[in-house]
């Protein structure tokens, strides 16, 4: 069993077709989406707002759990997908990465491909109903 929880949140712009994503510290070219590891006591909701606001500025008005898998890498993580589709703020980063408005196609040639393509099956079929 996977011990180690992490979360991302998808947001989309319905009108151009693009999510918001955001660098890799260490790579401006590599995007995902926001996200990250949860602390001590931290609910999975809790953690996608922190993480969003951290990576973004933004502030979440409304989570949707659309997705959990294991994603694999160095570390294996029970990941937690959320879909934002009610935010407010100004897009601006507490941190290094770049944030921008990225094609399905760039997220899916990222570190984080596998797990997203997954996550876009699951995220077609709620856009579907």
């Amino acid at each position: 069993m996977i011990e180690n929880k992490a979360v991302c949140v998808l947001i989309f712009d319905k009108t151009n077709n693009l999510f918001l994503g955001v660098s890799r510290k260490h790579n401006k070219e590599d995007f995902g989406l926001p996200g990250g590891k949860l602390e001590l006591n931290e609910t999975l909701e809790d953690a996608a707002k922190r993480e969003l606001k951290e990576e973004t500025g933004l502030t979440a008005k409304s989570l949707k759990l659309i997705y959990n898998s294991i994603c694999k890498g160095d570390v294996d993580y029970n990941t937690y997908t959320f879909y934002c589709d009610t935010y407010e703020g100004n897009i601006e980063s507490l941190e290094e990465g770049i944030i921008k408005w990225v094609s399905k196609e760039v997220l899916l040639n990222g570190s984080f491909g596998n797990y997203n393509s997954k996550l876009f099956e699951a995220f077609d079929l709620i856009k579907s109903v």
